[in-house]
């Protein structure tokens, strides 16, 4: 069985034998941790009466010494989860508990009796589509980490989530495995569970509720010094399938689109930019990235949602790319898990390519984390800078991705 190793981490610098010093520029080490949060309010889809109950995974920068003796975290976190995933991949059981990531579990994040004198770290989020899981982005928020030392932050959403399983072992099922996503009622009650969720961990993000949760960052002093670190007011996120519906609803609702410096949208649909109660259309830099088999000519509803939205804020939208080779799943880890498990000349070509396309699997992981790190870091620098930042790949068609054909470039 191969082990996935979905980052290649390169070791810190070493000052002296069995000594390694704290690096504080990229590439870092990546730790990452899980742990539950409990919202009060009582959850909508729980068959009983229970709040709301959400798990979370982060990925942060490891900027302190000692944490090589660290172990590296499961891809999938829990043995239910894995067997979940085994069975909704059609894989034999087994197949994916023994995969890892290069992510060590449970690694401090500083030393808070001495942080780190560094610009403040951003975060980014990451949302899953319908009834997906947190675990399939970690390829995407490792890389975010590895390379940029962003602190990453996922969720799935309980019930909706094809499984969740919490530290005690209680399991939360999902319930809309059959759902074919027509029925607008069902995805309205969906989005406005997720955008509640969402509202409620960006008001805690710089509290003992998550940011307190990292290693080195437990305690009133340590979290007083994590805080120091880790720019909280702001935030970027991506989604992909109902979480680009998500994040569309989160950048123009009042109460969450002053939390975002930018989010990006992943073959999903604009519907929620129009629909969202109290929308007062796009306020932030939308990047949208979409699959090959998206193209406006087989989804007309794309550009007739998209020109409504331009009647509410004329300046909507700020990019919009196709991606020749993919289909929906590509803007996931799973063209990456294809590759690293070996099953590519095993799964018929028929289903494969209806799952992630025709085009190459590392070239499709490859653009992905190209393109949002150079969405995030345009924001990011804009915000920090105060000042017009480089394009670089969001200016338009370059010549070392072919596969991207720029359908709209409006940045200014």
């Amino acid at each position: 069985m191969k082990l996935l190793y979905l980052l290649s981490v390169l070791p810190l610098a070493s000052t002296h034998p069995g000594k390694h010093a704290p690096k504080f520029n990229p590439p870092f080490e990546v730790g990452t941790v899980h742990f539950p949060i409990t919202d009060p309010r009582p959850d909508p889809f729980s068959p009983e009466p229970r709040a709301r109950t959400l798990m979370i995974t982060l990925t942060y920068p490891l900027l302190t010494s000692g944490t090589k003796a660290y172990p590296y975290s499961k891809y999938f976190s829990t043995p239910q989860v894995a067997r979940f995933s085994e069975v909704g991949f059609g894989l034999p059981n087994g197949s994916l508990d023994s995969l890892l990531t290069q992510h060590r579990e449970g690694a401090p994040f500083i030393n808070a009796k001495n942080p780190p004198k560094i610009p403040k770290l951003r975060v980014v989020a990451s949302i899953p589509g319908l009834g997906s899981l947190r675990h399939l982005t970690q390829n995407l928020t490792g890389h975010l980490t590895q390379q940029y030392g962003y602190v990453t932050i996922a969720t799935e959403f309980p019930y909706e989530a094809g499984v969740v399983e919490y530290p005690d072992g209680r399991v939360a099922l999902g319930q809309f495995s059959d759902f074919n996503g027509s029925d607008m009622t069902i995805i309205d009650r969906l989005v406005d569970a997720r955008v509640k969720d969402w509202d409620f961990l960006l008001r805690n993000l710089d509290t003992d509720k998550i940011l307190g949760q990292i290693p080195g960052c437990k305690g009133k002093k340590e979290l007083k010094a994590c805080a120091g670190v880790v720019e909280t007011k702001k935030i970027g996120v991506f989604g992909h399938s109902l979480g680009m519906y998500t994040v569309g609803a989160l950048a123009t609702l009042k109460e969450t689109r002053k939390r975002l410096s930018g989010v990006v949208g992943m073959d999903g649909l604009y519907t929620s930019i129009v629909t969202a109660p109290e929308s007062k259309g796009l306020q932030v830099p939308f990047l949208v990235m979409a699959a090959e088999s998206t193209v406006p000519e087989k989804t007309p509803e794309w550009d007739i949602a998209k020109e409504k939205a331009r009647k509410n804020r004329p300046r909507v939208l700020n990019g919009e790319m196709w991606v020749n080779g993919t289909a929906h799943n590509s803007f996931t880890d799973i063209p990456a898990l294809v590759g690293q498990l070996g099953v590519k000349d095993v799964v018929p070509k028929e289903m494969l390519e209806a799952f992630i396309g025709t085009g190459d699997i590392d070239r499709q992981s490859l653009v992905l984390r190209a393109y949002l790190s150079a969405f995030f870091e345009w924001v990011f620098g804009a915000e920090e800078k105060g000042k017009k930042q480089k394009l670089g790949l969001l200016k338009g068609d370059v010549k070392e991705f072919p596969e991207v054909v720029w359908r709209e470039t409006n940045w200014k």
